[in-house]
């Protein structure tokens, strides 16, 4: 059975994966559409891209530190994360 720190590892890598696509198909359709709301949902999933980019390096940093309630806290917020990239690419894609 995986660890806890693989599990949530695992996890930050999907929703970078989620993000970088969410962010490839809304620069596609800027570049067709070239609206403002377009505009937005790029910066949103940039963000989360960068977001989740982030929290790979500093998850890693601290994996060598024993910090209580980090590790419950990181997979919480990343279920839940995974939950919303999840939607909105599935919305997004239809």
């Amino acid at each position: 059975m995986p660890s806890i720190d693989t599990i949530i590892l695992g996890l930050i890598g999907i929703n970078i994966l989620l993000s970088g696509i969410l962010t490839a198909i809304y620069a596609r359709s800027f570049k067709k559409i070239n609206s403002k709301i377009t505009l937005g949902f790029l910066v949103f999933a940039a963000v989360f891209l960068l977001q989740n980019l982030m929290s790979l390096y500093f998850y890693n940093s601290l994996l060598e530190q024993a910090i209580f309630g980090v590790t419950t806290f990181h997979l919480t917020v990343n279920i839940l994360e995974l939950i919303a990239l999840l939607t909105l690419t599935w919305i997004t894609y239809k």
